[in-house]
């Protein structure tokens, strides 16, 4: 569970979304990112939430939180093919990514979810998105 001592000390690295996470959920009117139960909106791009979900890095906006850093939905954006090859384990996407989510599948020992990216890219230096 992560604390507000957490908060004051420390990056956040968030799971879930708005409905699950509470600080997700109270960090997200002072990000660049709407997220409610209908839609998960980027800039311009809107998706439905019932099947998309975002990846994301930003200063944590938080008055207690000066100088660090919230991530929210992180995970890796590699999978068990890549895992064999040590060359192909880094990060896929940018700051940002909006991904589509579909099914489960029971590919090794371990199930995996189905994502798409479908978009990403880069904030500028004063962390606006940049289209």
């Amino acid at each position: 569970m992560v604390t507000e001592e957490d908060v004051r000390t420390a990056n956040l690295i968030l799971f879930g979304d708005p409905g699950s996470n509470r600080w997700i959920r109270k960090l997200l009117p002072q990000l660049p990112l709407q997220w409610t139960r209908e839609q998960v909106r980027l800039g311009a791009h809107c998706h439905p939430a019932s099947d998309h979900a975002v990846q994301l890095i930003h200063p944590n906006p938080l008055p207690q939180a000066s100088g660090r850093y919230v991530v929210i939905n992180s995970g890796h954006t590699y999978h068990d093919a890549e895992l064999r090859l040590s060359y192909m384990v880094f990060p896929r996407v940018g700051d940002w990514a909006v991904l589509r989510v579909g099914d489960s599948m029971a590919t090794g020992l371990v199930p995996r979810v189905d994502e798409t990216v479908l978009d990403s890219g880069f904030f500028d230096e004063r962390w606006r998105l940049t289209y």
